[in-house]
């Protein structure tokens, strides 16, 4: 669901739509809470799934997001995988192009998306790196793969 054009649209192909969804989260308690990621639009959420978006991540350095995930057991704590890692490969069309987005690392939220902030580094990353997801451990909400 959801707009097949922007204001931006012109006669050309190049510019219709509103861009690639990366991901889809599900809020674990909450079914009208849906968050996208994007890969050079940040993180997107819906309060009223999907009538209203709200972007979660104007402010942040890196607006791609290719990782999302909600701790299950506190829904205000949240951690986001910064960077493209599937338009990373060396022969996808944005990396031909130039436009790379490498990662910034796992930012975390602890009030619902409304603020980040870094996490420590990835180990054994070398720059520039991109993820191409996060996940949570089950047991050990702590424990995070990107």
């Amino acid at each position: 669901m959801g707009p097949s054009s922007s204001s931006y649209a012109n006669d050309s192909a190049f510019f219709n739509g509103i861009g690639r969804v990366d991901r889809i989260v599900f809020h674990p308690t909450n079914e009208n809470i849906i968050f996208i990621c994007t890969p050079s639009g940040g993180l997107w959420n819906t309060l009223n799934g999907g009538t209203a978006w709200n972007n979660l991540t104007d402010f942040l350095p890196a607006t791609g997001v290719s990782g999302f995930v909600i701790t299950p057991n506190n829904t205000s704590t949240m951690y986001l995988l910064t960077g493209d890692g599937d338009a990373s490969g060396s022969g996808t069309l944005v990396n031909l192009m130039g436009y790379l987005r490498p990662s910034i690392g796992v930012l975390k939220s602890i009030d619902g998306g409304v603020s980040w902030h870094e996490t420590s580094p990835l180990p054994n990353a070398t720059d520039p790196y991109v993820g191409f997801k996060l996940v949570q451990s089950p047991t050990d909400t702590n424990v995070l793969l990107a």
